[in-house]
């Protein structure tokens, strides 16, 4: 859909704890992994929450719909 729309895919991790188990670390970097094969822009944050991080990341960026 990205590419349909001449846009930029960005997929976002947001680490909301610390401490995640060996299985959800090797799940975790598979799924960033295929991501980035789709040609995903991949960003790691830290946040209090989803919401706010995402919004951190839109604001830093210039990001718009």
């Amino acid at each position: 859909m990205a590419r349909r729309l001449d846009a930029e895919f960005y997929v976002v991790y947001v680490e909301l704890k610390a401490g995640e188990s060996p299985q959800d670390q090797r799940s975790l970097a598979a799924n960033l992994q295929f991501a980035q094969d789709l040609g995903a822009i991949v960003v790691r944050a830290k946040g209090r929450s989803v919401a706010h991080a995402v919004a951190e990341l839109v604001r830093e960026n210039g990001l718009r719909r």
